[in-house]
């Protein structure tokens, strides 16, 4: 039984977030939202049935994300049959061989600061497994690795500027201005990005363990054989390089390449209109699609694209990165069969991954499925209670409400939607960037420890880490960040 946990320690977890909201839906009442106000209602029961039915209804309505994963797996499986990804992968170790704590440093702060303006998440993955490669060169142990990519991702979140995924999210469904609240979401981010560096820097695990070798027996003076050992690295694959072979061939181009799709992705899926008011890429695609030969939409159904950049989602992303796989294919003269062999291998590789950031979205489908059938949901009825626990606005009650929201609602976008709004109920609209700075933390702290955080999930199974090992080593951060996190709070209320 041990080892069955072990073996399938993230789905166990995974299973039992589904358990908990199982047994809850049993006894905790459920509550609707509309535009009278909370309605509350009975409790809706998980039933035998349905303990079969959501977790397909799961892989049927969340599937794109495994499809996202999926579709960088093939990226990555044909990246690596050019043969250049090893030298590519070798000469950025090579380079900081010597000053790896410097990489490491660089990287963590890099891909915090791009969540926190950006808060494109799968775009940023684009270029995670090239960054994890790197960081394997380097010795780095899987935890490491997973704390200085993944981990930066998820804390950029919570410290998130401009972020469209969460401080975007939310002053546009409040009507507020990004201008607002910014000074002290600035504070918080350099405040805990510094904190963060330090942490994964000054950490006395971050090397992959020795291990000792015994080498070929040398005589000694007395003609005596005697063991000689010597103390090593354990190995460790390298991501998308396990069983490829390295071919000698010009690699600026791949980079070029590979940090193209990157932008692209970034451009397309990061929303410049309603974040900063800028409509250049909607002006573009405008003009693009409306050129004609004749009376023929020449660019419009050739590119058969619908959607312009800044509202790119998820399979326009999948698109691009199949895209961007069969452009390099050519770029590096791989014929089709080596194309497609690259597309599988690398897929396969990810399936895994797939797979959990799929069944990740469980209990968030239960909530979806029970509010989309009109019976409510159990995080409602738990905002709408803790809400009303006192007349006046408090800090306390919203911090304790987007904390056990949290495990409902792994999307910041649905999680908001709901949860800011029974909060924000007669509240002062002065107040409301207060209570959004509220929901942004506790709910991206909470994506950094629970199993149904799509970046957290996809990390730990990339990378073949346990979660209870991911939750020791990243607690005592989580720890500072509630007290720095109060303290901002505190202080923020007692000025306004």
């Amino acid at each position: 039984m041990k080892k069955l946990q072990e073996k399938y320690n993230l789905f166990t977890a995974i299973a039992l977030c589904f358990v908990v909201y199982v047994v809850l839906s049993w006894f905790m009442p459920t509550a609707t939202l509309s535009s009278s106000g909370v309605t509350e209602g009975a409790a809706a029961p998980v039933g035998l049935f349905s303990l079969f039915y959501y977790p397909t209804y799961a892989l049927g309505n969340f599937i794109q994300f495994g499809l996202i994963i999926l579709a960088l797996g093939a990226f990555y499986g044909v990246i690596a049959k050019t043969g250049v990804y090893g030298n590519l992968v070798t000469k950025y170790a090579n380079k900081y061989k010597g000053k790896e704590k410097t990489f490491l440093i660089v990287i963590t702060a890099l891909l915090f600061i791009a969540s926190s303006v950006l808060g494109v998440p799968f775009a940023l993955l684009i270029i995670v497994p090239f960054i994890v490669a790197i960081l394997t060169k380097l010795g780095f142990n899987k935890i490491t690795t997973l704390a200085s990519t993944f981990g930066s991702i998820l804390l950029g979140n919570v410290g998130s500027t401009f972020g469209q995924s969460v401080a975007g999210t939310s002053s546009i469904l409040l009507g507020l201005k990004l201008s607002e609240g910014l000074v002290p979401r600035l504070i918080f981010m350099v405040v805990i990005m510094v904190l963060f560096i330090l942490f994964i820097a000054t950490n006395t695990q971050t090397k992959v363990e020795k291990e000792i070798v015994e080498e070929t027996p040398k005589k000694n003076k007395k003609g005596h054989e005697e063991k000689v050992t010597t103390e090593v690295s354990k190995k460790q694959d390298v991501l998308f390089l396990e069983n490829e072979e390295v071919k000698n061939k010009k690699d600026s181009s791949l980079f070029i390449l590979l940090l193209t799709t990157l932008i692209i992705a970034i451009l397309a899926m990061f929303n410049w209109n309603e974040i900063f008011g800028i409509s250049f890429f909607e002006d573009i695609y405008e003009r693009i699609i409306a050129i004609t030969i004749g009376d023929y939409p020449i660019f419009k159904n050739i590119l058969s694209l619908t959607v312009p950049f800044g509202y790119w989602d998820s399979y326009e992303l999948i698109a691009l990165l199949l895209i961007a796989a069969i452009i390099i294919g050519w770029v590096y003269n791989l014929s089709i069969v080596d194309v497609i062999d690259g597309m599988k291998d690398g897929a396969k590789r990810l399936i895994k991954p797939a797979f959990y950031v799929t069944i990740a979205n469980i209990v968030f489908a239960l909530v979806m499925a029970s509010t989309e059938a009109g019976n409510g949901n159990i995080a409602i009825y738990i905002s709408s209670k803790l809400s009303t626990i006192t007349e006046e606005f408090n800090f306390i009650t919203p911090t304790l409400a987007g904390t056990l929201s949290s495990f409902f609602y792994n999307s910041y976008t649905q999680f908001f939607s709901y949860i800011g709004a029974v909060l924000s109920s007669g509240l002062e609209s002065d107040l409301y960037v207060v209570m959004a700075f509220i929901l942004q933390c506790t709910h991206s702290i909470m994506m950094m420890l629970l199993p149904t955080s799509l970046v957290l999930v996809t990390g730990l199974s990339m990378l073949d880490v346990k979660i209870s090992d991911w939750l020791k080593y990243i607690g005592w951060l989580i720890l500072q960040l509630i007290v720095i996190f109060l303290i901002i709070l505190l202080i923020w209320i007692l000025i306004i």
